[in-house]
């Protein structure tokens, strides 16, 4: 289906430069861009479903990714307020253990990165990182948290530096939740106090003052 829907839009970029057939063609419940929309929905659903436990096929959620980046270049700069829904989904496979999985991310958040006119992938996240630290506590209210996004929520505090600790008190309040209630899964703790040391760490390398009056 992506691929048809990617050779008929080339299709008819190349019709329409030499030819102006509007006014002879109907409108149609098939139209590619109402087929597009679907796969494209369906897409950002395979991604939000990821897990580090899931059995499915990674070839599924490899061309979800295409898919997504096909979006985002269709779109250009107009595809930025998608980003709240497909940004922090496609940076946890970053940490899949599936290296076909890592490619494809790497190569899907570039190609958003530039679709989206920002200079890089660390801009693209810096810019987005409201987004994708709610959606990490969204995570870990529910507990539908991986080591993978544990490894994600690293990568945007280094990246974004001590400038984005006073926006993480939500984070902070429900690691330390999960902490109380799951304090007897090694693996899960030690993933959560890594984030907690590099919150400290940060906000120790910084003089600028973290707490306000308010």
């Amino acid at each position: 289906c992506y691929e048809l829907i990617k050779a008929s839009n080339a299709s008819s970029a190349e019709a329409e430069a030499f030819l102006d057939l509007s006014s002879f063609v109907e409108p149609s419940s098939d139209d590619p861009e109402a087929v597009f929309h679907d796969l494209y929905t369906f897409s950002v659903q395979v991604l939000d479903r990821h897990t580090e436990s899931n059995d499915g096929d990674w070839r599924l959620e490899a061309l979800s990714m295409e898919v997504t980046a096909y979006a985002a270049h269709r779109s250009g700069i107009s595809f930025r307020p998608e980003l709240i829904d497909v940004l922090f989904p496609v940076a946890t496979f970053l940490g899949s253990d599936n290296q076909n999985l890592r490619e494809h991310a790497i190569a899907t958040l570039n190609s958003i990165a530039t679709s989206s006119q920002y200079s890089s992938v660390s801009d693209l996240i810096v810019d987005n990182v409201d987004y994708m630290v709610n959606s990490v506590a969204l995570r870990l209210n529910t507990l539908d948290v991986s080591p993978a996004s544990m490894q994600v929520l690293l990568m945007m505090i280094r990246l974004a530096g001590a400038r984005l600790i006073p926006f993480m008190d939500d984070v902070v309040d429900s690691i330390f939740a999960a902490l109380e209630n799951y304090h007897g899964y090694t693996f899960f703790v030690e993933s959560l106090f890594s984030v907690l040391k590099e919150v400290v760490d940060q906000a120790s390398g910084t003089e600028q003052r973290l707490l306000t009056d308010t």
